[in-house]
């Protein structure tokens, strides 16, 4: 014990030293995944629109989501926030759509709206919800400060970027990790995800948290400080209570007893069990989700296979010998973005897997700690159990409309991040200051293998999200001015964003005139009519237009199909208008929706 002390304390400027390869690491981590958020569209991650809902409703203090007569479980979601889900629902399963700029305007600029309609997040009702606190934050925060959607949703992936780093960086200043975890954590996939707003970031960082207060309590025992103890309890309530396979860790509170023999921590970890088992199967039972009410319940399909484990063997074996399934694993959890419909090239795998290979040889060739067998097998046993969690959560949750299953469906390679992480910290170690050129040859390639993760990371989302094979053939429009206003010529305004026979409410609307470099005067209004024929009057200053400039009219938030301009007196002014080649005309406008969405008139000028 005495050797592994000595190994793991020293003075403060080696302690400093030792500690500064792992900062630059979080901050390489931050900059990177901050960068990638530029690059990935918004909602992007596996339904991160669902998180996104349960996060909105944990900013308004809902832990529980709510269950309405013959609706699945959810509640009352801001309509500017659905109508911002639904703008970027488009790149879901379509490599072959790429957004262009007047769609992500219209996006972009929706606003809170105060109105709010029911939602069902689906697969959200059984995560405890704390662990979207971050997130919720920054949502909240964003709006209250009357920010678009789009920036609340942005102040949200970053609060919890921030969160997740600085939770990593406390993790490796309580116990410098192996550098094959490190590897795994640089992976394109945990990359992507950490750079999104669901919950796999935090959830992974307060997972390295928990092991490395684990793996400081097995090393140091009773000279462990006491607090290390509770933050390893708190972690686990947090990741078990939103990742249900985690559920062996709680092995490591009830381990860290016999390292510490504080009887405290045993009824503090045993209560905490009870909690998140209690909150599981209240979760389970309260929460509806109607694509699965035609399946027999959970607890049926668990007493299945309780009474009959050689079928529940049959279905694993089927499914973990399917080859289909194991390069579907193996390519997800190395990365396939987006909403897996991302893939990296095959070569690219390959050179992934190298890395990573190399990487774990290099960390077995290190020096260990002695006597930390027991703290191994607990690790090794806690990822098996995982693994086997992983299975059976989805074998009785997203195979139940199967029951019994032949294979299990559902499994994705991220999931198995949390066992591979525990794999790594029980066969990696770099805890000790010997073999430093082996420590510094690890270091060099994994060096590499994050230039190589985030330079293919990168280009494979530049080819997702914004190149075209073939280039779109562009608006072209002839822009001309209307015949000048007068008592007797009106100008009509065609509304050609505005789909025809409908009518959509506008908040505003700015509309390019040309005053012919003069101040001209008189008596106009602008007339809008609504779809069944009522006109609505708005008052126009004719002093005021700016010459060739977008002008703003406010209107009143209510449904519109046409206008017209009208003069009672004077005039003088024109409209310019796009003319296109089928000879249509449409006025240069810019259209403001009430939910804060904007559109512009094509082939016209934009600000």
């Amino acid at each position: 014990m005495m050797e592994n002390t000595i190994a793991m304390t020293g003075s403060p400027q080696t302690t400093m030293k030792r500690h500064v390869p792992w900062a630059l690491l979080t901050a390489a981590i931050f900059l990177t995944c901050f960068i990638l958020s530029l690059l990935i569209p918004p909602l992007q991650s596996p339904d991160e629109g669902a998180h996104l809902e349960r996060i909105y409703l944990l900013g308004k203090g809902q832990l529980m989501l709510e269950t309405p007569e013959g609706s699945s479980s959810g509640g009352m979601i801001d309509s500017g926030l659905r109508a911002y889900l639904q703008a970027y629902s488009r790149f879901i399963s379509r490599p072959d759509i790429k957004m262009s700029q007047v769609e992500i305007d219209e996006a972009n600029n929706l606003r809170w709206t105060g109105h709010k309609e029911f939602d069902a997040p689906s697969g959200t009702g059984y995560y405890f919800p704390l662990i979207y606190t971050p997130q919720a934050i920054g949502l909240a925060a964003g709006e209250a400060l009357g920010f678009t959607i789009d920036t609340s949703y942005r102040m949200a992936r970053f609060f919890v970027l921030v969160s997740t780093v600085l939770v990593l960086a406390w993790a490796f200043l309580i116990h410098r990790p192996p550098i094959i975890a490190v590897a795994l954590l640089v992976l394109p996939m945990s990359l992507f995800q950490f750079a999104s707003a669901s919950l796999d970031g935090m959830s992974t960082a307060v997972f390295i948290l928990a092991v490395s207060c684990f793996s400081k309590i097995a090393i140091e025992k009773k000279l462990a400080p006491q607090y290390i103890s509770y933050l390893l309890i708190i972690c686990v309530i947090l990741v078990t209570s939103s990742r249900a396979h985690a559920m062996p860790l709680f092995t490591l509170i009830f381990a860290s007893y016999f390292y510490t023999k504080d009887k405290r921590t045993l009824a503090v970890g045993l209560a905490s069990f009870i909690f998140v088992v209690g909150w599981l199967l209240f979760s389970i039972k309260l929460t509806k989700i109607l694509t699965f009410q035609e399946a027999p319940p959970a607890s049926t399909i668990v007493l299945y296979y309780l009474k009959d484990p050689l079928s529940l063997a049959k279905v694993l074996y089927r499914t973990i010998t399917d080859h289909s399934l194991i390069t579907f694993y193996l390519q997800s959890f190395a990365g396939i973005l987006g909403w897996l419909d991302t893939r990296f090239s095959e070569s690219t795998y390959y050179v992934i897997y190298f890395f990573l290979a190399l990487i774990l040889v290099l960390s077995l060739l290190t020096d260990r700690i002695k006597n930390m067998a027991v703290y191994q097998l607990l690790l090794i046993g806690c990822s098996l159990g995982a693994i086997l969690l992983t299975f059976f959560a989805l074998l009785i949750q997203w195979n139940a409309l199967q029951h019994p299953a032949v294979t299990i469906q559902g499994v994705q390679g991220r999931y198995f991040l949390i066992p591979a992480l525990l794999l790594a910290y029980a066969v990696g170690s770099d805890q000790t200051e010997k073999q430093g050129k082996l420590r510094i040859l690890s270091l060099t390639v994994l060096l590499g293998f994050f230039l190589f993760s985030v330079s293919s990371t990168c280009s494979l989302l530049i080819s997702r999200y914004f190149l075209v094979e073939v280039q779109p053939t562009p608006v072209t429009a002839k822009i001309a001015p209307s015949l000048p206003l007068s008592p007797s010529q009106p100008i009509a305004l065609n509304l050609d964003q505005v789909p025809p026979g409908k009518s959509l409410p506008l908040r505003s609307i700015s509309i390019m005139f040309a005053t012919y470099v003069r101040v001209n005067h008189g008596d106009a209004s602008l007339s809008m009519i609504s779809k069944e024929g009522e006109v609505t009057d708005f008052q126009l200053d004719l002093t005021s237009l700016k010459d060739n400039e977008y002008n703003i009219i406010l209107l009143d938030d209510k449904p519109y199909s046409a206008g017209e301009i009208k003069a009672k007196s004077g005039g003088g002014v024109s409209v310019w208008q796009a003319e296109y080649d089928s000879g249509s005309i449409a006025p240069c406008v810019i259209y403001e929706f009430s939910n804060g969405a904007k559109r512009y008139t094509k082939g016209c000028p934009r600000p």
